[in-house]
């Protein structure tokens, strides 16, 4: 691979470390700069650009880009600090195919020419790949306000991510985006962004729009301005899901209802349905509505499983009642566990990882068979949930 590296100066730390790590890699570099951009490349039939955008000259880079994207440049990679969100969406809007954040390229740099090139990634040679598992999308829905579902899909996200090394959760709960807060993490992007780069997204650009959790729970995030939801449209969510699913064996949608345009699309999709309640008159009431409506559209059966969530709170109705009003039996039921629950929420650590063996974590494990082990020894994560929550040893 022939690498172009177009900067104001040649001797930067920046370009020194580029070039060592392409050099690396066994791949090949040169040197221009911005205004013989095109120029070099005819000359060099570069097969990767490698933009440094300076902070104090952004329009620059830009425009280099810009231009560059016009050629037959197959790959175009922007490199500079990640401290300004507008200017890192700015290059991938004129045509860039990643932005990487210069402090972390001995990190970054050689997955994303790995994936711009459709090359798998291995860090230790040698090292085994994951044992083969059927790709799963689970939807999680709320019958109704205060069910749960959001502390549902970022638990369940995070015992997949617990047991496998990665989980992917899409926050669509668009009304109260409360995945990020529940993981406590600061999305540079969301679906807005998704939904204004619809015409050149790829696996790629899907991969940096995504949240990192320490504990390997990736999150496409909801909007920040809740008038940007009117934004996001079915064919939006479905250009998700197809990445989502490429990229990741099991992926877990926070739902704000099943019955808009954007929710069905993930309801048709989904392998399982895990339709949240609680033991009330108006979450039972919504329950059957959703229920009745899942029906109409084909979703029924075992894709659809009713989860009652604090199972045991006061004031509840009893179960037998619930189960009479709705037609069908409720074995799937998450304890009341208030005195862990509503701390790691608080908290954005999931009760999961901050407290495995709590009893709405373990019933959570449950729903998908991972229950029955203890989950910090099991995954190797008792430093890493150490060191994040200050457990006691």
């Amino acid at each position: 691979m022939q690498a172009l590296l177009v900067a104001p100066r040649g001797d930067g730390p920046v370009v020194g470390l580029l070039e060592r790590l392409v050099r690396g890699g066994g791949d090949r570099t040169a040197y221009t700069a911005p205004d013989r951009a095109e120029q070099e490349h005819r000359q060099s039939r570069a097969d990767v650009a490698i933009v440094l955008v300076a902070p104090d000259a952004p329009d620059r880079a830009l425009d280099v880009i810009q231009r560059l994207r016009r050629t037959d440049v197959k790959h175009l990679l922007a490199v500079g600090p990640a401290t300004d969100p507008k200017l890192i969406l700015k290059t991938l809007q004129v045509g860039a195919d990643l932005f990487l954040d210069e402090t972390e390229l001995e990190a970054e740099l050689a997955p994303a020419l790995a994936r711009l090139q459709g090359r798998d990634f291995r860090p230790e040679a040698g090292s085994p790949a994951p044992a083969s598992r059927p790709r799963q999308l689970f939807a999680v829905v709320g019958a109704g306000g205060g069910c749960g579902a959001s502390t549902v899909a970022v638990n369940l996200a995070a015992v997949f991510a617990r047991e496998y090394g990665t989980a992917h959760l899409i926050d669509l709960n668009l009304a109260r985006a409360d995945l990020a807060s529940l993981l406590d993490v600061t999305p540079q992007y969301t679906l807005t962004d998704l939904a204004a780069n619809e015409n050149r997204l790829d696996r790629a650009l899907y991969e940096k729009l995504l949240a990192r959790h320490p504990a390997g729970t990736t999150l496409l995030a909801a909007p920040r301005e809740l008038a940007d939801a009117d934004l996001i449209s079915p064919a939006n969510i479905n250009q998700a899901l197809t990445f989502a699913q490429e990229l990741f064996t099991e992926v877990v949608v926070d739902l704000e209802s099943c019955h808009r345009p954007e929710h069905v699309t993930v309801l048709e999709r989904a392998t399982t349905v895990l339709l949240v309640t609680r033991l009330t008159f108006t979450a039972v009431r919504g329950t059957r509505r959703a229920v009745d409506h899942l029906k109409a559209l084909g979703i029924h059966g075992q894709r659809v499983r009713v989860v009652v969530n604090q199972y045991g709170s006061p004031d509840e109705l009893p179960l037998d009642e619930a189960e009479d009003s709705l037609g069908l039996p409720l074995p799937d039921r998450i304890p009341y566990d208030p005195a862990n629950v509503c701390p790691a929420n608080d908290a954005g650590q999931p009760v999961a990882l901050r407290n495995p063996t709590a009893k709405a974590a373990q019933a959570i494990a449950r729903l998908v068979g991972l229950d029955g082990k203890d989950p910090a020894k099991s995954s190797g994560l008792v430093p890493l949930l150490k060191a994040m929550f200050r457990t006691a040893p």
